[in-house]
């Protein structure tokens, strides 16, 4: 019983680094998206994204650290530093995202650039309910159900970049603008793929401890 009450605190610590891990990807989804509707905030949002990034580094090395003093984990070591690295990926490439925009001089943002990012939004709030979910494997619908949605929207990101990539193509003439654009599509689809990811890691956890 001793050792039950002596690991379990380092078992509950990796569940609550991820859920911080959650929060703070839907808080820089939103940040995303609120950056598309209102790209005159462009500065501070990008500034807000890059915290945020960091923010998801200094909890994911800190996780590993974790990772590598434990002796008891809540699953598969391996599934730990997956799912760690899985969730910072969509931080990475949400951030981008906007650094992009930036860095390219864009005057405004294309609508379906707000598509994607409000695909995003509802995809990390998926992440971050199948998240907090997982503290109980017991209950594997709680995790599974959040995980079939994200792969819906990732079916929908596809469809929005395409549908994107045509427009673009129909409606602008300057290649460079083309380009810029290829490639701010490009990251915010990817992002959505990161996010689906994470659905895939999630899923595995649940399989393997069921």
């Amino acid at each position: 019983m001793a050792g039950k009450f002596r690991f379990l605190p380092t078992e509950e610590d990796f569940f609550e680094l991820f859920e911080e891990i959650a929060d703070i990807m839907v808080e820089s989804a939103q940040c995303l998206c609120e950056l598309m509707a209102n790209y005159e905030e462009a500065e501070e949002k990008g500034r807000a994204l890059r915290e945020m990034e960091k923010r998801v580094d200094r909890v994911t090395e800190e996780i590993n650290r974790r990772l590598n003093q434990s002796f008891v984990t809540p699953f598969e070591r391996e599934d730990i530093h997956e799912l760690a690295a899985r969730m910072d990926d969509v931080l990475d490439y949400i951030e981008a995202s906007a650094d992009r925009m930036k860095l390219y001089g864009v005057d405004e943002p294309r609508e379906e650039a707000g598509e994607l990012a409000a695909l995003l939004v509802d995809a990390s709030k998926l992440i971050k309910q199948a998240m907090f979910a997982l503290r109980d494997l017991r209950d594997t619908d709680a995790v599974l159900a959040p995980c079939i949605e994200i792969n819906k929207i990732e079916n929908l990101a596809d469809a929005v970049q395409r549908k994107a990539l045509k427009c673009l193509f129909a409606e602008e003439t300057r290649p460079l603008e083309i380009a810029k654009w290829q490639e701010i599509f490009d990251r915010l689809e990817i992002a959505t793929d990161r996010c689906e990811d994470v659905a895939n890691v999630l899923e595995s956890i649940v399989v393997k401890n069921a």
